[in-house]
């Protein structure tokens, strides 16, 4: 139930699931029903169902009605999460005029697999890739995209340039539905919680040019706590990571924190600050000079735009009564930003947590300068409306007293 094929072999109607949560709210499947427009026996057949699907006994009858059982409450909290995701979907398609009112209502009927092979389309935007990620047939992709373009009587997406692009509709229900699924899959990792089986993903983006050690020692006692964990590392730039973690692709990014926050629904989390030098080789000709260095006559490899090391880049040079050089060579690459360092006669603003070993054993050297740039914040970037499982909170927390031992 927890791996790809698993997830897609067990394929719920949002209307199965929607019975669920109306009869953990209601204890009574006969209103149960009644809410969501099924009849009993279709209701008690549909929870049945899904209780030998999942292994895994949701609600107790008895004489006083049906009444959740703890792991019931807990699945039903992440399907009522689930549900107001896709149901936003839905409402913010009607409201731009994508989908028609009667579509809405069908959507309904679109299932948990569907949605899976949807996302996926989204991301590889081509049905033989997505096939063979998914380990399902090509024909049930193309069944699956057609069948949900038939309840919502939109395509999802058009072919551009002997490639595939997401339609309108498409680009406005995939957030929603991404965070809905997220909820659905959480929903797996709490229930093998409860049994003591702690197999939670925890996907963690992390930003270049940052504090390195605090994420793999927080890792490897995660690791030690509960061997069957899965940890995903991604490390990108902000933007594509933002991007991610919106659409629930990341569960939460760890690097510099952005003043101002880049999205409403987001919290920044301060853990560490990180401390920016000027660097370059320990054979360097700049530092055998015995009168001041000019930071001037130094070609320099400059951080990406719009990011935090690059304000401090500028508030550097300027701190330190220099203009921004004619002479640069952008690059967000630390590994990169090594090397070059290393081999040529460019200057860098680097952090020194991730240079240690190299100003150590003499390969890199700070540049001698009156003002030094201020700290930056590294921290946490998750979700407001974030609710993680136990394991996943645990990391959190570990990560938070890993970066007390740094400071």
């Amino acid at each position: 139930m927890n791996s790809r094929n698993n997830q897609l072999a067990i394929s719920w109607s949002l209307r199965q699931l929607q019975i669920v949560a109306a009869t953990a709210e209601l204890g009574n499947i006969r209103q149960a029903a009644a809410s969501v427009g099924m009849s009993q026996p279709a209701a008690s057949q549909a929870i049945s169902k899904l209780e030998n699907e999942l292994g895994e006994r949701l609600f107790r009858r008895d004489v006083h009605g049906t009444r959740p059982t703890e792991s019931g409450l807990a699945f039903a909290r992440r399907i009522n999460r689930a549900l107001s995701y896709f149901f936003d979907a839905q409402h913010k398609a009607v409201a731009a005029g994508e989908i028609s009112k009667r579509s809405a209502a069908n959507h309904r009927l679109a299932t948990t697999r569907q949605f899976s092979i949807f996302l996926e389309m989204v991301e590889q935007r081509n049905y033989t890739q997505t096939a063979r990620y998914l380990g399902v047939s090509q024909p049930n992709v193309h069944r699956a995209i057609r069948d949900l373009e038939k309840f919502l009587g939109q395509k999802l997406f058009h072919s551009y340039n002997g490639g595939l692009e997401l339609t309108s509709t498409a680009r406005l229900l995939a957030p929603d539905i991404s965070l809905g699924f997220r909820e659905i899959q959480q929903s797996f990792d709490e229930l093998f919680e409860r049994r003591g089986k702690h197999q939670s993903t925890i996907i963690i983006g992390c930003l270049p040019h940052v504090q390195t050690e605090l994420i793999p020692i927080a890792i490897s006692r995660i690791i030690s706590n509960y061997p069957n964990v899965k940890i995903k590392i991604v490390d990108e730039e902000f933007a594509f990571l933002l991007d991610r973690l919106i659409r629930a692709k990341v569960d939460v990014v760890f690097g510099a924190l952005r003043n101002p926050i880049p999205n409403e629904n987001l919290i920044q989390e301060t853990l560490i600050f990180d401390r920016l030098s000027g660097v370059v080789r320990a054979s360097h000709p700049i530092l055998k000079r015995d009168k001041d260095i000019s930071l001037q006559t130094l070609d320099w490899i400059v951080p990406p735009e719009r990011t935090p090391a690059r304000v401090q880049f500028e508030n550097y040079l300027s701190d330190n009564g220099t203009a921004f050089p004619t002479r640069f060579l952008e690059c967000g690459s630390i590994a990169a930003t090594r090397g070059l360092l290393e081999n040529t006669n460019f200057a860098a603003l680097l952090s020194i947590s991730r240079i240690g070993s190299d100003l150590k054993e003499n390969r890199l050297a700070l540049l001698p300068v009156q003002h030094e740039p201020d700290p930056i914040p590294i921290g946490l970037c998750y979700r407001r409306s974030w609710h993680p499982t136990a394991v996943q909170a645990e990391m959190l927390q570990l990560l938070r007293e890993v970066s007390e031992e740094f400071v």
